[in-house]
């Protein structure tokens, strides 16, 4: 009799038990829930300054593709006087004179140039654009562009084939800005079908926008390799400074 009154004891102290560590758990949770509460809402200053980044950051996202100009063009051109080497060995100093236009209906672009470098060369170009970041040319942006160029080579021969390549323009303050072009020729055969041809052209400079007028000057690299026949024949490269001018519209 007596051990079935301790097993009873026993039983009851094991529920108690139990229901005291389900009492336990329970306050436990409420208390948990309630830190992760306060935290969730706790006010810091490392997270204000997050916020106010990502803020920052949306707003000049805003700034650069909001509002875009429904169309806009520009006339310029740039003369300058640059230098000529071949396979590294200086060969003379000639003049390059380049005219451009650009027309722009919101994102999308067409662009011609036509210019010369020195007495020797004078060519044509095309291109379609994209405004992939930015809302005008007259702001900061970033456009990319696709085209064909024909290159008249005297005394060599007459080259004709595709480039591609991107533009940016950054302003640093609402009247000054710096702004560069690469350019990417790909390897073309000249109509003689011996001679063919490949390079890069490089421009960098600043600017001063008036108005709608732009005065800037620029530093122009251009590098080309000429192949006969399958063979490397020479390599050229361009080096100086162009003056540059614009009217936008």
């Amino acid at each position: 009799m007596e051990k079935k009154v301790q097993w009873a004891l026993v039983a009851l102290m094991f529920l108690s038990f139990v229901s005291h560590a389900n009492d336990m758990e329970g306050v436990y949770t409420v208390i948990i829930k309630k830190q992760q509460e306060k935290k969730s809402t706790r006010w810091t200053l490392s997270d204000w300054l997050a916020t106010k980044k990502k803020i920052a950051l949306m707003d000049q996202w805003l700034a650069l593709n909001s509002k875009s100009t429904l169309f806009e063009a520009r006339l310029g051109g740039s003369v300058g006087d640059v230098e000529e080497t071949s396979d590294g060995n200086p060969v003379s100093k000639k003049q390059v004179s380049r005219y451009e236009a650009e027309f722009l209906i919101k994102m999308l672009g067409i662009g011609g140039e036509i210019g010369r470098l020195g007495p020797h060369q004078k060519f044509t170009a095309g291109e379609l654009q994209l405004m992939i970041l930015g809302s005008s040319l007259q702001s900061t942006h970033l456009r990319g562009f696709y085209g064909m160029r024909k290159l008249e080579w005297d005394g060599l021969t007459n080259f004709s084939g595709p480039y591609y390549g991107g533009h940016l323009t950054l302003y640093i303050f609402n009247f000054f800005g710096i702004d560069g072009r690469y350019q990417y020729f790909s390897k073309t055969k000249g109509t003689d079908k011996t001679y063919a041809t490949y390079g890069e052209a490089l421009t960098f400079g600043a600017f001063l926008d008036l108005s709608f007028v732009r005065l800037g000057a620029k530093l122009y690299k251009e590098n080309l390799r000429l192949e006969q026949s399958g063979n490397f024949f020479s390599a050229a490269k361009n080096e100086g400074t162009l003056l540059t001018a614009s009217i936008f519209f």
